[in-house]
């Protein structure tokens, strides 16, 4: 799958879980520390996103990943077409 659509979709669970995103720009090099993301929202906006991209990995697999840029590589590894 396209990166930038892995980062569409991610942005977007990002934003429902974590309504101060709203109208906040995200980009690449973004930290979740830096949008004010914590764990739980992190989790929920990983797993929400695995699901709308068919992966069927574990959610743990993906907490190396420091920026959105990274979780979207880590993503789009494993999402299906």
């Amino acid at each position: 799958m396209e990166p930038e659509s892995v980062f569409r979709v991610l942005v977007a669970q990002l934003r429902a879980v974590a309504p101060q995103l709203a109208h906040r720009e995200i980009s690449r090099v973004d930290t979740f520390a830096e949008l004010g993301v914590g764990p739980f929202e992190r989790e929920a906006a990983v797993s929400l996103a695995m699901e709308e991209l068919c992966i069927g990995a574990s959610s743990q697999d993906f907490a190396r990943a420091a920026t959105v840029g990274e979780l979207v590589d880590l993503l789009g590894a494993e999402a299906t077409d």
